[in-house]
């Protein structure tokens, strides 16, 4: 059973401030972000920085979930030659407004 956190935290009253849950920037606990109390999603993106995720599995001995994930990953890689900053995995599509910023590993170090 995963344990869900959320990003923020108030340090002085202890109480959750976003309650947001997921794996990329600030956060990181599932592969989309998932509400902590819920487990519903409220974010249905992937973005660039999340493709360390495979290569986390890997060390943690989770591997069928790797080869699916890095998987998911590399088919966004091959069809748009790169991996967009955001991915929408309702509509399947490059997150519109957010900039391909050419400087993200994470992608190789997980296929490494």
């Amino acid at each position: 059973m995963e344990l869900l956190v959320g990003a923020h935290i108030n340090v002085f009253t202890g109480e959750w401030t976003q309650k947001d849950a997921g794996i990329g920037t600030s956060i990181d606990s599932l592969y989309v972000e998932v509400n902590m109390d819920s487990a519903a999603i409220v974010w249905p993106l992937f973005n660039s920085l999340q493709a360390f995720w495979p290569g986390l599995q890997v060390l943690a001995r989770d591997i069928d979930p790797a080869i699916r994930t890095h998987a998911a990953f590399f088919s966004v890689w091959k069809r748009y030659g790169f991996t967009p900053e955001g991915f929408n995995l309702a509509a399947l599509s490059v997150q519109h407004g957010l900039k391909w910023y050419p400087l993200r590993p994470e992608l190789i170090e997980s296929t490494y």
